[in-house]
């Protein structure tokens, strides 16, 4: 090529009209926003994996402008997209809505569920962060239970059903269902002493805040988070069926009415599981939220395979064996004290992938 019409084609290469060969793919689920400020308003979201045209090759206040399938342009910040050169590859499967999509937090897109082995028989409460996991294409909402008893727990534990609007309950809550299944002589303490009938636990307690709640009732809870670690990663349990590794098993967080509470006694526990599990549902992000207090969403459940501590013992050690698991949504509070966080409060809390983009885009400004 002449050297006049090379120097041409670099020129070109490097016009702000030329990057529509770049595209931006989301390496964490990202806020498309109407104009590059951080209050701007929200046109739409990328899950993680999902890739976006480029409609200009300059950033604007670390934020990218780029051009959605359906022709409108946005605006979507620098730390939660990689930028790939060349033309976006044609996915042959893009005309199939049966075919699931793969993307980059370690699992595929999960929408649609067709062919996974895990497939509860309504949305997904995060279907929008989910992400398809070998472990949904391996194990069944009965785990590897051996007995009946085990069985019914292992659903109970699958439960990502519970509907209408959560009751928002406290730690006084979850110690008077502990004293309520105690009062009524309901088997818990091991996985050989559990409930043969788990009717029982519906309804159980009910007060003028939340009406009857029970074993699968929607609830959210406003607490600290002191701890959050995987959990029987070395053997597995029957839940997970008896799968090892971080990746199947379920995250165990403990919580407490304050941040500095040293006796885990004195938390309760809430279990987040590996079934189509949010990339940013992870311990390294949990433990790293600067003492802000968590609202935790998700289904009322009675773990029959432990107890309470008793005279500062407990394995795990926590107030009651009653447990937000699964959760379905994790919020973080803007306030730094309890007391200021009301869990039916919605302008309290942002959504913890939100609060991510707003500590991500903090640290690089």
């Amino acid at each position: 090529m002449p050297a006049r019409a090379l120097l041409l084609s670099l020129v070109l290469l490097l016009l702000p009209g030329s990057v529509a060969a770049d595209y931006l793919r989301a390496s964490r689920e990202a806020i498309v926003r109407e104009d590059h400020r951080t209050r701007s308003a929200e046109l739409a979201r990328l899950r993680p994996g999902e890739t976006v045209d480029l409609a200009s090759g300059r950033k604007t206040d670390g934020y990218y402008h780029v051009e959605l399938p359906d022709g409108t342009q946005g605006w979507v910040y620098q730390t939660f997209v990689r930028r790939v050169p060349g033309e976006q590859p044609r996915d042959p499967n893009a005309d199939d809505p049966e075919s699931p999509r793969t993307g980059d937090g370690g699992g595929e897109r999960v929408q649609p569920l067709s062919g996974a082995r895990f497939r509860p028989p309504c949305e997904l409460p995060f279907a929008s962060l989910a992400q398809r996991r070998p472990i949904d294409d391996s194990c069944d909402p009965d785990g590897s239970a051996t007995t009946d008893p085990q069985r019914e727990q292992n659903k109970a534990k699958n439960n990502f059903c519970a509907s209408g609007s959560p009751s928002r309950i406290t730690f006084q809550t979850l110690t008077r269902l502990q004293q309520t299944a105690e009062d009524l002589d309901i088997p818990h303490g091991s996985s050989n002493r559990l409930p043969a009938d788990r009717s029982v636990l519906h309804g159980i307690l009910s007060s003028p805040d939340t009406g009857p709640i029970g074993e699968g009732s929607l609830v959210r809870l406003s607490a600290f988070l002191l701890d959050a670690h995987y959990s029987n990663v070395s053997k597995g349990e029957s839940v997970n069926c008896k799968e090892t590794g971080q990746a199947n098993n379920d995250i165990h967080i403990a919580v407490a009415a304050s941040a500095d509470e040293e006796d885990l006694c004195n938390s309760v526990t809430a279990e987040i599981s590996p079934h189509f599990r949010p990339s940013t549902w992870e311990p390294s992000t949990l433990n790293n939220l600067n003492h802000h207090p968590v609202r935790l969403t998700g289904q009322l459940f009675f773990d029959g395979s432990h107890a309470p501590c008793r005279d500062g013992r407990g394995s795990p050690r926590r107030a009651s064996v009653w447990e937000i698991h699964p959760v379905y949504a994790i919020d973080v509070c803007r306030n730094r004290s309890l007391d200021g966080c009301d869990a039916n409060d919605d302008s309290k809390w942002v959504r913890l992938e939100e609060w991510l983009n707003l500590a991500e885009r903090l640290e690089d400004e």
